[in-house]
């Protein structure tokens, strides 16, 4: 989660409040944890309620092709390291998208 953090800091929470639009490619490799953290620290950020603090996304990616990076979690793995199971539209409502 460390890298969460460095969202926080000073420079990089300025370039997240003045971004318009956020593009991510190959989004079928993101799991649905990692986009509800990411979307909860992003919206912390940018202040407000609106999901993702009112950034358009705008997402490309082949769910044919590529599956979250990692399906189960190995034996010696931290417990803050996300686990990836399930494509980000099974995130929870308010951060994905409504398909």
């Amino acid at each position: 989660m460390a890298d969460f953090q460095k969202m926080n800091a000073k420079e990089s929470a300025k370039r997240l409040r003045a971004l318009d639009v956020l593009m991510v490619d190959e989004i079928s490799m993101v799991s649905a944890e990692f986009w509800t953290a990411l979307e909860r620290g992003i919206r912390q950020i940018r202040g407000g309620e609106l999901p993702w603090g009112g950034l358009q996304l705008v997402l490309c990616g082949d769910f044919a092709q590529l599956p979250p990076v990692a399906t189960r979690p190995s034996p010696n793995q931290p417990p803050d390291v996300f686990l990836n199971r399930g494509a980000f539209v099974y995130a929870p409502a308010g951060t994905s998208l409504q398909l």
